[in-house]
This record gives C-alpha cells, sequence and structure tokens, in this order.
C-alpha cells in the first residue's frame, strides 16, 4: 500500500461531453506510468450536493456522476462521492502545524 500520488493530472471540463470521458482520459494516461493499475476504491470530491451517492451537476449540461455506475462501469470495488467542502474540511484534519497558517 502506498500513499504517494502515483499520477496527477488536471482538465478543462469543456473538452468533454462527460465525467466518465474525463475518468477515461485520466485513466488511460495513468497506465503510462502506473502498469497494471487497478483502482480498488475511489472518493471523489465534486462541487454540489451529494444525494445517494448521485449527483447532478446544475453548470455542466449532462453531467451525472453516480457512484454505482462508476463501480460497475470501471470494475472499481467502492466509489464514494462527497460534497468538496466536506473533503477540505477531512483534509484539514491531517494537517501538521507547520502547514497551518492563523489568519485574522
Amino acid at each position: 500500500r502506498s500513499d504517494r500520488v502515483r499520477h496527477f493530472d488536471s482538465f478543462e471540463n469543456d473538452d468533454f461531453r462527460s465525467f466518465t470521458d474525463v475518468l477515461c482520459r485520466f485513466l488511460h494516461d495513468a497506465e503510462s506510468k502506473v502498469p497494471n493499475l487497478q483502482i480498488q476504491v475511489a472518493c471523489i470530491a465534486v462541487a454540489g450536493p451529494v444525494n445517494g451517492q448521485r449527483i447532478n451537476f446544475t453548470n455542466r449540461d449532462g453531467w451525472i456522476i453516480d457512484a454505482r455506475d462508476l463501480q460497475s462501469s470501471f470494475n472499481i470495488a467502492r466509489v464514494v462521492l462527497v460534497n468538496d467542502f466536506v473533503a477540505n474540511g477531512h483534509g484539514v484534519t491531517t494537517l501538521e502545524d507547520n502547514e497551518l497558517i492563523v489568519m485574522q
């Protein structure tokens, strides 16, 4: 098990018709750096409310992410969708003292 980042990329939403297209591209690009890539668990932070592990973006026409669909389409054992602010809140709890700055 390794918690280091193995592949990082960023994409312009306007270049894709759906989140599934983005994920396909990411996985394709990652395979060159991570041979035999097999995702067991995925946690995806999304900008919007998550209802029943599904989000329908109001600002991206046709962009719907459903955790169960991702599990079956990409053979991932578990997919969890969380609101992006919730994800940031969890991330803050992992910071060391030297990574914190008090702003007033």
